[in-house]
């Protein structure tokens, strides 16, 4: 992992961090703070996010704080098959108006809440 102005960070034991910049031609490219006790505390790392010079393990190393997808998705469920809806009442005015065929009525509408980090599952 190379550390990038566009993503979001927090420390390896969970404190907020802004990156102000990153210098490529220097041993700790990545500069910025942490946000420990009340306050701001300046820091440099190396462009692999790590704090200490060996790049062993250390609490203060970088790590990525990926966004997080939240949705509400209703599904009208068939015997066989079922459709995806983003309101309750869409999900059923669609089964109402568009049945999937004769044989094939609704046995359940779901709510279904999606709450997971982006990327999560691929």
């Amino acid at each position: 992992m190379l550390i990038s102005m566009d993503k979001t960070y927090k420390t390896k034991n969970g404190l907020d961090v802004v990156i102000y910049a990153i210098y490529k031609d220097q041993n700790y490219a990545v500069h910025g703070a942490y946000f420990e006790n009340g306050g701001w505390r300046m820091m440099s790392w190396k462009l692999t996010g790590f704090h200490s010079f060996s790049e062993r393990e250390h609490d203060l190393d970088l790590v990525e704080i990926k966004p997080r997808i939240k949705r509400t998705f209703w599904v009208n469920v068939y015997e066989k098959t079922g459709t995806v809806h983003n309101t309750k009442e869409r999900a059923s005015y669609l089964s109402n108006v568009f049945p999937l065929d004769d044989s094939d009525s609704r046995i359940a509408c779901v709510k279904v809440e999606i709450d997971c980090e982006e990327g999560e599952g691929l």
